[in-house]
C-alpha cells in the first residue's frame, strides 16, 4: 500500500514537472533589468511594459512597448505599430514608474485636482456677481493653487528618471533552462 502511494505520488510530481517545463517559452524568460550597484535594487522590464527612453546623444524621448529582449538589444514597438531596434548600448536614460505607484489612480487623481483648480479660477474670474468684493478671496485662493500645485506635483513623480552609466546598469537577463548559445 505504501509503494503504491509512493509510486503515485512520484509519477504525479514528475508529470507536473514535465508540464511546467514543456511550457516554458524562451521569450517570456527574458527580460531587461535595470539595476543600481550603490544600493541593492533591481528593477525587472517584462515585454508587455510601456516605458519612455531617452537615446545617447537625442534630444526628445521616445515612448513605447517593450516587445522582446535579444542579448544586446530590445525591440520596442511605437505608437505608430512599427517595431524600432535599439541596441542597449545606445539607451541613456530609461524613464520608467516608480513601483507601487498605481500608474492609472495616481495619474487620473493628479489631473483631477489640477483641472478643478484651473476650473475654479476660471469660473470665478467670470462670475459676473463679484461687484465690490475680491474676485478670489484668499482663503479659496490658497486652497485651489496648492490643489492645482500637488496635482502638478504627483503627475511629475509618477516616472523616476534612471541614467544608464556608473550608478544605473541595463542589461538583459535570461533565466531560460537551456544556455544561451543554444537558443539563438
Amino acid at each position: 500500500m505504501g509503494l503504491n502511494l509512493g509510486l503515485s505520488m512520484g509519477l504525479t510530481m514528475g508529470l507536473c514537472l514535465l508540464l511546467c517545463l514543456s511550457g516554458t517559452t524562451a521569450h517570456a524568460q527574458r527580460f531587461l533589468s535595470l539595476e543600481n550597484d550603490y544600493k541593492i535594487k533591481r528593477y525587472k522590464i517584462l515585454p508587455g511594459d510601456d516605458l519612455k527612453l531617452k537615446l545617447k546623444n537625442e534630444t526628445y524621448r521616445f515612448r513605447a512597448e517593450l516587445e522582446s529582449v535579444r542579448r544586446d538589444t530590445v525591440i520596442l514597438i511605437d505608437r505608430y505599430e512599427q517595431r524600432v531596434t535599439v541596441p542597449l548600448r545606445e539607451i541613456g536614460v530609461v524613464y520608467y514608474p516608480r513601483p507601487g505607484s498605481g500608474r492609472g489612480l495616481a495619474r487620473l487623481a493628479g489631473v483631477g485636482m489640477a483641472a478643478y483648480g484651473l476650473l475654479w479660477f476660471g469660473l470665478r474670474a467670470a462670475n459676473p456677481r463679484n461687484e465690490g468684493e475680491p474676485i478670489y478671496p484668499q482663503t479659496q485662493l490658497i486652497l485651489h493653487g496648492s490643489l492645482i500645485a500637488a496635482g502638478g506635483i504627483s503627475i511629475l513623480l509618477l516616472n523616476n528618471r534612471y541614467k544608464i552609466g556608473k550608478r544605473w546598469k541595463l542589461q538583459t537577463l535570461d533565466l531560460g533552462i537551456l544556455p544561451p548559445r543554444e537558443r539563438e
